[in-house]
């Protein structure tokens, strides 16, 4: 099973899927699901019928959230940390659920990811941008380019399911 090369991954990772990864098409037909790394760091296991790669984290990255408000694209931001508790509940709860990875399909919004593990400065100053000393941080960035939503630090499926799709609406 070969990984798709470099140049494959950038082309078409503009859409990332609630779990931080991009999906790639793949000669076999089945699409890989490859997180935001270079090949040689994935690591390819079979799920069924479709092959995933499964990688660490998909760092946020300052110019991708420019470059994809300036496309007009919803952005949801999580910044979480392996430590935190109250983002595992949510990742676990909310994040990963059924109706939000259809919420993330409907609307077409894009799922970046800051990793705060190894407090990171970058993830720090943004933090602190936001009023805030430490994570969790979710904030949703709106297609008309508005200022983003601070949504809660505690989730529910329902609450980032509306929010996703407000952000969607176009300007009235």
């Amino acid at each position: 099973m070969a990984l798709p090369d470099a140049p494959e991954m950038r082309a078409v990772a503009d859409r990332f899927d609630p779990h931080g990864r991009i999906v790639l098409p793949h000669a076999s037909g089945n699409p890989w699901l490859v997180g935001h790394f270079a090949p040689d760091e994935l690591v390819p296991v079979a799920l069924g019928p479709v092959r995933v790669a499964l990688v660490g984290r998909c760092p946020i990255d300052a110019a991708r959230l420019a470059e994809l408000r300036a496309q007009g694209r919803p952005v949801f931001v999580n910044f979480t940390a392996a430590w935190c508790v109250t983002c595992q509940v949510n990742d676990r709860a909310a994040l990963s659920s059924p109706a939000v990875a259809e919420a993330f399909k409907r609307t077409g919004a894009v799922y970046l990811k800051g990793d705060w593990t190894n407090r990171d400065g970058a993830i720090a100053a943004e933090l602190a941008a936001h009023g805030r000393a430490g994570v969790p941080l979710y904030l949703i960035y709106d297609a008309k380019g508005g200022e983003p939503v601070v949504l809660p630090q505690l989730l529910t499926e329902g609450m980032v399911a509306k929010a996703l799709e407000e952000a969607a609406r176009p300007a009235a």
